[in-house]
């Protein structure tokens, strides 16, 4: 029920707005519990993000695949979850099998609990917001949220860094 929920309401290709990826992780999954301590619940992720964004940026929502099926669905997840999601208003669910790597470059932000795809965008020149602890968070592409405040002045000071300083900051990063 919940995969029929989600694909009915997914879209299948990109909107010419301004939005920001929000790269759903695995549930459950021990980089976001107890990795993201208060943050690892993606619903309570996603109602912060949705609530401090601007109002011209949406944010697209792609389910991490395996959370589907089985043997690694997460009966969480149900179909109210993305019920509740919808009524944000500003948050659009994406087809599951979309490529990441289109959504990231297409992006002005990436953002996950702490997800691979945050690390993916730094490499590709891209900015992210991450609420937990994750082995690239010293990327200067990265931003770490602790605590609500960290979220409301991420928004409140956002600025473009460039993808030359991006890619030179992973230079030392890698060596």
């Amino acid at each position: 029920k919940a995969l029929d929920f989600y694909t009915q309401n997914s879209i299948k290709e990109l909107p010419k707005k301004k939005f920001l990826y929000f790269a759903a992780s695995k549930t459950p999954e021990r980089s976001s519990c107890p990795d993201a301590g208060l943050f690892f619940d993606s619903m309570r992720v996603l109602k912060k993000l949705s609530s401090n964004i601007d109002r011209e940026t949406i944010i697209i929502y792609k389910e991490h695949p395996s959370n589907f099926y089985d043997p690694y669905e997460d009966h969480r997840r149900d179909y109210l979850f993305y019920e509740k999601l919808t009524k944000l208003g500003n948050i659009i669910f994406i087809d599951h099998n979309y490529p990441s790597i289109s959504l990231i470059d297409n992006s002005y932000l990436v953002s996950s609990i702490t997800g691979t795809p945050c690390y993916e965008a730094s490499l590709r020149g891209k900015q992210s917001l991450i609420f937990g602890s994750t082995w690239y968070e010293c990327l200067n592409s990265v931003t770490v949220v602790k605590n609500s405040k960290d979220l409301i002045k991420f928004f409140k000071s956002f600025k473009y860094k460039s993808d030359e300083s991006i890619k030179k900051n992973n230079l030392y990063f890698h060596n």
